[in-house]
């Protein structure tokens, strides 16, 4: 904390969310820090992260050349379920499980990462805590202009929900892709753009996912 970024560095803004993240879920963050791009160094850092219930990894899960989570894992014997998501932003997350316990490795960028906490993280945590399975808690509210996604994937965008006359209405936010946290801070909410209908018109009821603490 405090620190200011060298050459090839980016502030460590991940750690804050998802501790937020955690709180509002209901569970009790443990932050272990910044682990390096090395092998031995990362596996220590997993390894000890394994004595909490739930492990959450996020950046290293890509192609990059020092992208060594998802090895890492592999090595230590944590069981794959997934490696890849069919939704933007958040396509590259995976899930395992290791000693019963789950292993989540979300993106690095930072919407990206909030996406997909509240999408494979949160059930995990309710899980935990006792609560029957359920679905996505998904609101609905009525798009304020048309939406148009590519490609055929499930979108969440960054969005705001007004309630004009007390009806809910939404509109999307502008913002340049998975790395821009300042769209998620002007919102309250993500739209869902579903792949099976990426046109949604003005006037339509559309799904949202609310975020935590905001509503």
């Amino acid at each position: 904390m405090g620190q200011l970024p060298q050459r090839f560095q980016i502030r460590n803004s991940n750690s804050i969310s998802l501790a937020a993240q955690v709180a509002l879920a209901g569970g009790e963050p443990v932050v272990q820090g910044i682990a390096p791009d090395h092998v031995s160094e990362l596996r220590a850092r997993i390894e000890q992260a394994l004595k909490a219930d739930i492990v959450i990894l996020t950046g290293g899960v890509s192609v990059g050349k020092y992208d060594h989570v998802e090895q890492v894992l592999k090595e230590i014997g944590v069981e794959f379920f997934f490696d890849a998501l069919a939704i933007r932003p958040g396509r590259p997350a995976v899930f395992g499980m290791c000693h019963d316990k789950p292993v989540f490795g979300l993106p690095g960028n930072p919407v990206s990462t909030m996406v997909t906490f509240e999408l494979l993280v949160v059930p995990a945590i309710e899980l935990l805590g006792g609560h029957p399975p359920g679905s996505l808690h998904l609101l609905k509210a009525k798009l304020a202009h048309p939406v148009d996604e590519k490609p055929p994937l499930a979108h969440f965008v960054p969005a705001r929900v007004s309630w004009p006359g007390g009806e809910p209405t939404v509109e999307v936010l502008h913002w340049e892709g998975s790395g821009d946290i300042g769209a998620v801070v002007r919102g309250n909410c993500f739209l869902v753009v579903h792949e099976s209908k990426l046109r949604l018109e003005a006037g339509e009821m559309a799904d949202i996912l609310p975020r935590r603490g905001l509503f």
